[in-house]
């Protein structure tokens, strides 16, 4: 055996994991009210965790045996906690991390530990017991029954390492997992991301014409924002570009995105999303509860530069007034708006915003931007699109709902070409944190979070009557400002799938 350091440091393993090897050895001291900490010892490649517990003498009341036992005594030579070295546990780097706390007196027990333990007569000792241990566990019937498994245990973490890393590699093979950890790795820089594509046009279908949606829009967007060569909006299947008479270069690469499709639980038969958005406006009688959603087939899609005989993209000279369009929402939306103080918030309960005087802001885009941030929290309201707005300050659902109005007015200032200054960015520094937390709580939190700002953009769009100044039609689908280009096929109709 050797040590992992040239001085002993802290380790805490992964919960999961440890739970996982109590499942194959019932031996393994693990308790799910306190973390698994250790010190970090090899034997040839493979890395062992020995565990440290502050309860010097067991519940038995027996005095722990020496040879599998090293003492850990205070500056009084008071015991304060123990090595265990038949409990060593199989550890690989992906399952273990350094052992912080904050608390000041397990601060202040944590490094009286380590000054014990890095003596060298001790350093020593730990090589010596933890060699012993695992070599009279092969062949002493006693030692194997007060230790646990090794071989067995040694076994079954590379079984559930080697499955972990199968799993990490889907997941990194996942433009929508990729893109979920770009953004946390983002947040975790204090930038937030969603508002580095503002110049960035919204990404639509050269076919069809409609825009990319959810986490499609948002890879994309990124996509245009990272790299100069996909600013063109415009995006196509390897079979549009072919019917359309156009061909994608050789050696280009495309984007795989994600399709949608509806079941209809009454026929027992899928239908596409453009079916059911079409039942859902034109039946009367239409019942959403007749029908579930689902993650549909991947496909791929290239962009326009990357593809040879597409119309030259030229984008329109942008007049958009969009302080008036956002100046006239209070009134078109029905939310009162009232001036002074030294803080925007938006008032479920009475349906207001207050936001300070507009001589109090730097210019007059914060001023419009907090407004519309303001006023994309007031759309929740249980008159229009009924979100939940009852988190208080902190809670878990209260930064779900900030997350939701971020990404929601990150798209209508993108649309506006209103720039986000840096005092703006800095006011939701606060919610930072929580959003890493949420993110990395469950990654499909963010699919929902653009599900909830894509339905605030489409709300505040509509009441404001923003369609022809956005050039948006009311179905969603974006004008295209190109030559015209006469198809050799209309067969690529309906080939894309849906957003």
């Amino acid at each position: 055996m050797r040590l992992y350091n040239n001085r002993i440091r802290l380790y805490e393993i992964d919960k999961q994991y440890a739970s996982y090897l109590r499942s194959v050895d019932s031996r393994v001291s693990v308790k799910d009210h306190r973390p698994f900490v250790g010190i970090l010892v090899s034997s040839g490649k493979q890395w062992f965790c020995i565990p440290i517990t502050t309860q010097v003498v067991p519940k038995s009341g027996k005095a722990r045996r020496k040879d599998v036992t090293t003492i850990i005594f205070d500056n009084h030579q008071h015991p304060i906690a123990a090595v265990l070295y038949n409990n060593m546990l199989p550890v690989y780097p992906e399952f273990i991390h350094d052992y912080e706390v904050s608390d000041p007196l397990l601060k202040e027990l944590s490094l009286t530990e380590l000054r014990f333990l890095n003596r060298l007569s001790i350093r020593d000792e730990i090589i010596e017991k933890s060699t012993s241990v695992m070599l009279k566990s092969k062949h002493s019937m006693l030692m194997r029954k007060i230790c646990v498994n090794f071989p067995k245990l040694t076994k079954a973490a590379k079984i559930y390492y080697e499955r972990q890393m199968m799993i990490d590699k889907k997941k990194r093979a996942d433009p929508r997992q990729q893109l979920v950890d770009a953004y946390v790795a983002s947040l975790e820089q204090g930038k937030i991301p969603w508002y580095k594509g503002w110049t960035v046009e919204r990404p639509y279908n050269i076919v069809s014409k409609t825009a990319y949606k959810g986490l499609n829009q948002l890879i994309l967007r990124k996509l245009a924002a990272d790299q100069e060569e996909y600013k063109d909006p415009r995006w196509m299947t390897f079979k549009q570009a072919k019917d359309n008479g156009w061909k994608v270069r050789k050696g280009e690469h495309g984007i795989k995105l994600t399709g949608w499709a509806v079941f209809d639980i009454e026929k027992n038969k899928t239908i596409s999303l453009a079916e059911f958005n079409r039942r859902k406006k034109e039946d009367p009688d239409f019942d959403k509860n007749r029908y579930r959603l689902f993650q549909g087939r991947s496909f791929v899609v290239f962009n326009a530069a990357q593809v040879e005989g597409v119309p030259e993209y030229v984008r329109g000279p942008i007049q958009i007034k969009g302080n008036e369009l956002i100046e006239r929402l209070p009134s078109q939306m029905g939310v009162a708006l009232k001036h002074g103080g030294d803080n925007a918030f938006y008032h479920p309960l009475h349906d207001f915003v207050r936001i300070p005087d507009k001589e109090n802001f730097v210019d007059d885009y914060v001023y419009d931007s907090t407004l519309l941030h303001e006023l994309c929290h007031a759309s929740g309201h249980h008159t229009r699109l009924n979100r939940d707005l009852t988190g208080k300050f902190g809670s878990e659902s209260y930064a779900k709902e900030e997350l939701r109005a971020e990404i929601g007015s990150s798209f209508l200032m993108a649309a506006l070409q209103i720039k986000p200054s840096p005092a703006h960015i800095r006011r939701h520094a606060a919610y930072i944190q929580s959003w890493i937390t949420i993110l990395k709580k469950d990654p499909k939190e963010l699919e929902a979070a653009v599900r909830g700002a894509e339905k605030i953009e489409k709300y505040i769009i509509s009441v404001g009557d923003w369609e022809k100044e956005l050039e948006v039609t009311n179905d969603g689908k974006l004008k295209q400002n190109e030559t015209p280009h006469k198809s050799k096929s209309r067969s690529s109709k309906n080939n894309d799938p849906e957003r």
